[in-house]
């Protein structure tokens, strides 16, 4: 791998099978530079019919500014990037794209980490992880923050998914859909949050703490285009930056 890595100096490519569920390959430097924005690409092919998630963690210091997520829905928090796909079937394709820059501070190696849930039949769960790939913040790769403004990379949008089938997940698996509406390291009250976002007394709110931060989402549903109709009931009174997520009860 490391004679790999040495020969595709620039370009990496990291092919990924789990009991045939799923492909998964990224493609990016090897060398970030320090304050630019870095292009990231990452393919997933499916075996199975279902929905997925992928998820990618970094350490403290890292800035999504844009992507391109083509039949997905993309979201950056803290530090971790969440990917969702819906309705996926077996051969289906997803690629999607995204720049990440390092604080122009940072230098070093770091381990680039992520892995892929699948829920298949409404309980089958599958779990692909990818193999840590180490890059190095350093050099001048990447596009300045200028740069960034005349390139053809767009700040992050979150892009409702467009199902034609309804997909609805079996209460026995006990995954549901709710819409993140805000994360803040502070406790914002029931009473105000209903207040700021619109939500009504019969749209259920939970509070999630994860690390320093309070993640809070609204509704619980098992039908997924229930959850779409609240994000764009929430879109529509100018909450920008819901998202809908996936949980178990």
């Amino acid at each position: 791998m490391r004679k790999y890595f040495l020969i595709a100096a620039f370009i990496s490519l990291i092919p990924l099978k789990c009991f045939s569920q799923a492909e998964v390959s990224i493609d990016c430097q090897d060398q970030w530079g320090a304050g630019r924005y870095n292009k990231v690409q990452v393919s997933v092919t499916f075996r199975t019919e279902g929905f997925a998630r992928f998820t990618q963690d970094f350490p403290v210091g890292f800035e999504v500014a844009g992507a391109v997520t083509p039949g997905c829905d993309l979201s950056w928090e803290g530090t971790r990037l969440d990917v969702v796909f819906m309705g996926v079937k077996p051969g289906k394709s997803a690629l999607f794209s995204y720049y990440i820059k390092p604080d122009k501070n940072m230098e070093g190696p770091f381990n680039m980490q992520g892995e892929i849930v699948i829920i298949s039949d409404g309980s089958e769960r599958y779990i692909v992880k990818l193999p840590e790939k180490t890059i190095a913040i350093g050099g001048r790769n990447g596009l300045l923050p200028e740069e960034m403004k005349k390139n053809e990379a767009q700040q992050v949008e979150y892009i409702p998914m467009k199902i034609k089938v309804p997909l609805v997940v079996r209460p026995s698996s006990g995954i549901v859909f709710r819409v993140q509406v805000s994360a803040s390291s502070r406790v914002i009250p029931e009473a105000t949050l209903r207040r700021e976002m619109g939500l009504e007394k019969s749209i259920k709110i939970s509070v999630i703490k994860s690390a320093n931060s309070y993640k809070y989402q609204a509704g619980e549903y098992t039908d997924y285009n229930e959850a779409a109709k609240l994000l764009k009931k929430l879109k529509d009174k100018g909450v920008k930056g819901a998202f809908i997520v996936t949980s178990t009860r």
